[in-house]
Parts: C-alpha cells; structure tokens; sequence
C-alpha cells in the first residue's frame, strides 16, 4: 500500500501510474469537493490534514510501503 498525500496534477499523475503497477494506494486531500468525487470513482480516500498523526494512522501509514507527499504548495510540506 502506498498513500499519496494531495491528489492535485502531480498526485494524479503519481496515482495512475501505481495503480498501473498494481499498486494499492489510499490518499489523503484536504479539498472536499475532490474527495468526493475521488470516492464517487471508488478512490480509497480521507478527508484532512495528512500532518494529523490520527488522520495518517486511520489511513494505515504504520504499514504502508511509502508515503508520497505531492502537495503543490512547497509551504505545506
């Protein structure tokens, strides 16, 4: 499993080509008009904050092979 943190252009782009790989992913975005229309395309996906120790837990990063942070604002890292 791998979490992708920001499901913008480049969180997209990073998203297809694991799941090209066979690759599980979960992501995580604070917009919620994007989260829903990830989980209306059967996205595993979580509403927040992703530097919310209890959010990156309920998404399961204890056991996630990676965690990509694709966020477009180098501020937000």
């Amino acid at each position: 499993q791998v979490i992708v943190v920001g499901f913008g252009r480049f969180g997209q782009v990073i998203g297809r080509l694991l799941m090209a790989n066979k690759m599980r992913i979960t992501v995580l975005e604070r917009d919620i008009s994007a989260v829903n229309l990830m989980r209306k395309y059967g996205y595993k996906v979580y509403y927040g904050d992703a530097t919310q120790v209890d959010l990156l837990r309920s998404a399961g990063a204890e056991a996630a092979e990676s965690i990509v942070i694709t966020c477009n604002e180098p501020e937000d890292t």
